[in-house]
């Protein structure tokens, strides 16, 4: 574009001919003209220069700017129109020098020296091994080596290049081994893509430039074909085979068919054995020699040994029978049940692993080449039947008698149990029972009754040791050989109940004023219930009102490894349990009452559990005994306090005793100064050669216990008219109360 281009009859392109058929688009002051480059033009596109216009008057005109050239690739034929891999494809076009890659139709790339030699109009590559029937699509661009991102020109050809088959040469049945290796035979073996066994694709190696093939024939294979598969899909049967599985096999024991001892399985091909079982009880075998070897475990029974290859046939053994136990005599026939036991004598009895006597379970031991079976009281009488790891079951000829020293029998029972809470005995034969006595105290609140278990609620008592006895149907009474303590009747108070989700906060409902803690003794119980939360630990502590542990929190979660009274709560824990001590106490009492506390649980309930006290108080008061003059009398003329508590031989009198000095001594003495009862003095004091006793006031709880006897109280219920029940006989001496207990 430009002024008077009409006369230009010559333009000038670098690496092209002088151009000379120009078209004048317009002409004059503001004239256009135009010309087309030559598909023959530059052999470089790196060519670069200014366009040169020539006019008529031989005059030349140079552009400020020079130009560039784009050498689009063209793809107009390739030859041959059928290959297999390894020929030579030629293409023809042009710009094929710009060409980079050849793409064939399954996304094969031919780069790099694949591509044999290329100038502008004519490029060769060799057909690769991966290659299908398909288009030649040639680029400029390298898809797979283009680090700057470029934009690739593909071009594709208008027909199909068709690739050839590979040849396959199809071999007879034949028997294979796992680990064999196969060799197929044929051409342009580099074609396939896999291999397979029967279904079961594997691994294989081309060799000699496509003309073998090479595969092992898996653990995992069954009999079938062996195909390849072309990388255009195509299937070829490169023969039938089958599978080799171990024969002649044959089992012996090395000495016998016992649990515990070897036995050995000889064969052929045993090395392909994966597995073994005797009559479906695994084994643990060990292989050599070609033999395999096995401990009979104690759980197998009688029958094969199966053998497992790797792809799930089998092969079998001949059947065996295992050495069974056998019972040969047993003495004594006839015992006491929990007296004798029963010695067992026979063969094999090591492999005892159970007993039963008379249908029930028995405690049993091996020693010496016999089987001891043990009786309990709850033993029955019957055969004895021992029992193998494997379940057979042998059982003796002979029936031995069971006798009993009681008809009732208690297995279970517990040592201890509070009034008002449940007793569960457990053993035989209750049905015989009519009632049941705890001393001389009839049970009334059964809740359960069966031959073999009774529950009921543990009736009002003296606490104490009691006798546990059956009065049977039949008239007869058994007492239990051991004794049973009736615990003081429980006082369960609720104090506080609701939701307090706490995570380091706190409930502080009892605290500062929400609970008078003065009403609570020592020795209580403070109960908290809870739910816990999903975490990954939980804490609980009992506080004081500016939260700080009580004094047995603090102990406690030292004891388990954790400072500040927190107690770690292991998961599924419901509740915690704290015995208040007067330190405890003490501190909720002055510093604020109580703050729950703790990480991760919602506390829901506070109870408060403490003993009810059989304390009867006879007298409250004050009687010094002091410098061995100063003789008070205790109780009234008569025993009149013991006669209205209705006091018995076997209970207990309280003395609660408050010293008036670190040195002091007391002498209980019959109300009428006849028997001295009792005469005991504070710990280190003079004895006197041993006519008083010493005795730790503090750890008794500040009372002294005298028990009556029968001779005390016929003494005290003698009306004298002078005196009293008891005279008090000592030095630095105050008695404060006497209770009943």
């Amino acid at each position: 574009m430009g002024s008077n281009l009409d006369k230009i009859v010559e333009v000038q392109i670098p690496g092209a001919e002088p151009i000379t058929e120009i078209e004048v688009v317009s002409s004059g002051r503001v004239s256009e003209i135009r010309v087309v480059t030559p598909a023959a033009g530059a052999e470089d596109e790196s060519v670069t220069g200014p366009v040169v216009i020539v006019d008529n008057a031989g005059n030349t005109y140079k552009s400020k700017a020079d130009i560039e050239f784009t050498e689009g690739i063209v793809l107009d034929s390739f030859s041959p129109a059928s290959a297999l891999p390894g020929d030579v494809v030629t293409v023809k076009g042009d710009y094929l020098y710009n060409v980079q890659q050849i793409v064939l139709n399954n996304g094969v790339y031919v780069t790099g020296e694949q591509i044999t030699a290329k100038s502008r109009r004519e490029l060769k590559f060799i057909v690769p091994a991966n290659a299908v029937t398909g288009p030649v699509t040639i680029g400029d661009v390298d898809e797979n080596n283009n680090p700057d991102g470029l934009i690739p020109n593909n071009v594709p050809s208008k027909d199909e290049l068709v690739i050839g088959d590979p040849t396959v040469e199809v071999a007879k049945e034949c028997a294979l081994k796992a680990g064999n290796v196969v060799i197929v035979r044929g051409k342009h073996l580099d074609m396939i893509k896999s291999v397979s066994f029967g279904g079961l694709n594997v691994d294989f190696e081309v060799k000699y430039s496509g003309f073998l093939l090479e595969a092992a024939l898996p653990a995992e294979a069954v009999e079938g074909d062996i195909v390849l598969v072309s990388y255009a899909g195509k299937e070829f049967k490169a023969g039938s085979y089958t599978t080799v599985i171990p024969t002649n096999v044959e089992i012996a024991p090395e000495s016998r068919y016992k649990a515990g001892l070897n036995a050995v399985v000889t064969g052929n091909d045993l090395d392909l054995v994966t597995g073994a079982a005797l009559a479906g009880t695994a084994l643990e075998y060990a292989y050599a020699d070609n033999k395999i070897t096995f401990a009979i475990p104690a759980a197998a029974v009688d029958g094969t040994v199966v053998l497992t290859l790797a792809n799930g046939k089998t092969v079998e053994t001949a059947a065996i029978e295992l050495v069974k136990p056998v019972i040969t005599s047993m003495t004594p026939l006839e015992l006491y049940a929990g007296d004798e036991n029963i010695i067992v004598s026979g063969e094999d009895l090591d492999l005892v692993t159970g007993a039963t006597l008379g249908g029930r379970d028995a405690e049993f031991e091996y020693a010496d080449g016999t089987v001891i079976v043990k009786t309990a009281l709850t033993s029955v009488s019957g055969k004895v039947a021992l029992s193998l790891a494997n379940g057979v079951v042998v059982e003796s000829a002979d029936e031995v008698k069971v006798n009993y020293h009681s008809l009732v029998i208690v297995t279970e029972m517990p040592a201890m149990q509070h009034i008002g809470q449940e007793v569960v005995l457990k053993g035989s034969n209750f049905k015989l029972v009519e009632n049941i006595f705890i001393g001389d105290v009839k049970v009334t609140d059964y809740s359960l009754r069966t031959d073999e278990e009774v529950r009921f609620l543990m009736p009002w008592n003296k606490a104490g040791m009691y006798n546990l006895s059956f009065h049977l149907f039949s008239g007869d009474v058994e007492t239990v050989a051991t004794q049973i303590e009736v615990g003081l009747e429980l006082d369960i108070k609720t104090i506080w109940e609701g939701e307090a989700s706490l995570n380091w906060s706190g409930m502080q409902d009892l605290a500062w004023g929400g609970y008078d803690w003065s009403t609570v003794k020592p020795g209580t119980i403070l109960t908290a219930y809870f739910t816990l939360h999903e975490a990954d630990y939980w804490q609980v502590r009992f506080g004081n009102g500016s939260w700080a542990s009580i004094p047995s929190g603090v102990e406690i979660a030292t004891s388990l490894g954790q400072g500040d009274g927190n107690i770690p709560m292991t998961p599924g824990t419901t509740y915690y349990a704290i015995k208040l001590t007067a330190a405890d106490i003490d501190m909720l009492v002055n510093q604020g009452g109580l703050v729950m506390t703790g990480a991760n649980y919602t506390l829901t309930k506070l109870t408060l559990t403490s003993e009810i006290s059989q304390e009867v108080t006879l007298w409250e008061g004050e009687l010094i005994a002091d410098d061995w003059a100063n003789q008070p009398y205790a109780l009234s003329d008569a025993g009149l306090e013991l006669q209205q508590a209705g006091a018995q031989a076997g209970q207990i009198l309280n003395f609660y005793i408050e010293p008036l000095d670190p040195s002091w001594k007391l002498e209980i003495v019959e109300g009428h100064w006849g028997p001295t009862y009792c005469s005991f003095c504070s710990i280190g004091n003079d004895t006197e050669g041993g006519k008083f006793t010493e005795y730790d006031l503090d750890a008794n709880g500040g009372k002294y216990k005298l028990t009556l006897t029968q001779a005390m109280l016929d003494a005290a219920f003698v009306q004298q008219w002078w005196g009293g029940t008891f005279v008090l006989n000592g030095d630095n001496v105050k008695v404060t109360k006497i209770t009943l207990l």
